[in-house]
């Protein structure tokens, strides 16, 4: 894994159109929509990032922001996705295990995230020893 730094935004942006408008997520990102929410993520305060690349060419990025709570730092993983041409050969479960191993290395006790509700997405997660937290919930208004 290398640290995913801001000049590798527009390869970035690139495998997170590719990668979110294709299954089971099924977006419409446009590339200047990724960027923007990239570079959004970049600029948040307390940002890690990290990407994995195979023959030069980046296949997977890892990203978000911690927080201060009273129990310590917690972080947040905004983006995480791995080209689906990668996909289950074990490379999201070890850049997600790098990952966690390196934010608990600076000092992180929690790592939250939203997914999906399915197995391809909830159950990923569930099988790296993630939960679902039952004592929390997400809430929309869409306006």
């Amino acid at each position: 894994m290398t640290e995913l730094t801001f000049d590798m935004l527009p390869e970035a942006a690139e495998l997170f159109t590719r990668v979110f408008n294709g299954e089971p997520w099924n977006d419409s990102w446009t590339p200047q929509q990724s960027q923007g929410r990239l570079t959004d993520i970049f600029n948040t305060p307390r940002y890690v990032g990290a990407a994995h690349f195979e023959d030069g060419k980046m296949i997977g990025l890892i990203m978000g922001r911690g927080e201060v709570y009273f129990d310590g730092e917690h972080f947040q993983i905004l983006e995480f996705c791995v080209d689906a041409k990668y996909q289950g050969q074990g490379i999201g479960g070890k850049m997600l295990a790098e990952f966690c191993d390196l934010l608990a290395q600076r000092g992180v006790v929690y790592v939250h995230l939203i997914t999906m509700r399915n197995e391809r997405t909830e159950g990923f997660y569930s099988k790296k020893g993630f939960s679902t937290d039952e004592g929390m919930c997400l809430m929309t208004n869409k306006l």
